[in-house]
């Protein structure tokens, strides 16, 4: 695996240089060819960007919705109700019965 930018390089110069001519002299593959991009084409160039988006997009949601977890159960555990109950503690006797 390589760096995202690089696929998408490779896909934009292949699909740019590919069989371009000059005056009838193709310069396109030699220019592609002093690049040395790699032996991957633009299908495979896709599916790794693709494969990329999905991994991040999967690590993201998980890390998302494991911060909320802590969060509201951090919250919860800080609520006003629970702070109000510690700090008045229980009911008195004298208006409880």
């Amino acid at each position: 695996m390589g760096k995202p930018i690089k696929y998408a390089f490779t896909i934009v110069a292949t699909n740019q240089l590919r069989g371009y001519k000059i005056n009838g002299v193709n310069v396109g593959d030699v220019s592609l060819r002093s690049l040395n991009l790699g032996s991957f084409g633009i299908l495979a160039c896709f599916g790794f960007l693709a494969l990329f988006f999905i991994i991040f997009t999967v690590l993201g949601y998980l890390g998302l919705e494991n911060f909320s977890r802590r969060s509201s159960l951090q919250y919860s555990r800080n609520s006003t109700k629970n702070r109000k109950s510690i700090l008045l503690g229980p009911p008195d006797r004298i208006f409880s019965s």
